[in-house]
């Protein structure tokens, strides 16, 4: 059964679906602590974890399968995780 999951986030604008500068900078931060300690890394993933979810599962309909491939989705993003560079949008783009 797939959970009902809300998209918006605090830092995440209702209105227009993007977040705010001051987000972005925050997030840019929890990324560098993710860098240094990837256990730190938890606090994207929570974030983040619904949303690619959903999307993968819209084209998929297959929820096992949607699972499996956010969870590489995750795994690729940690592994690179120290060659990522801050280029002043969010980490999800």
């Amino acid at each position: 059964m797939i959970r009902s999951y809300n998209l918006y986030t605090p830092y995440m604008s209702a209105s227009k679906h993007t977040l705010t500068q001051q987000a972005i900078e925050e997030e840019w931060e929890e990324v560098k602590a993710a860098q240094k300690n990837p256990a730190q890394f938890r606090v994207l993933y929570n974030r983040y974890y619904e949303p690619i979810f959903r999307f993968v599962f819209k084209r998929t309909l297959d929820e096992v399968r949607s699972a499996d491939l956010t969870a590489q989705v995750f795994l690729k993003a940690l592994q690179n995780l120290a060659n990522y560079t801050f280029k002043g949008v969010p980490f999800s783009a």
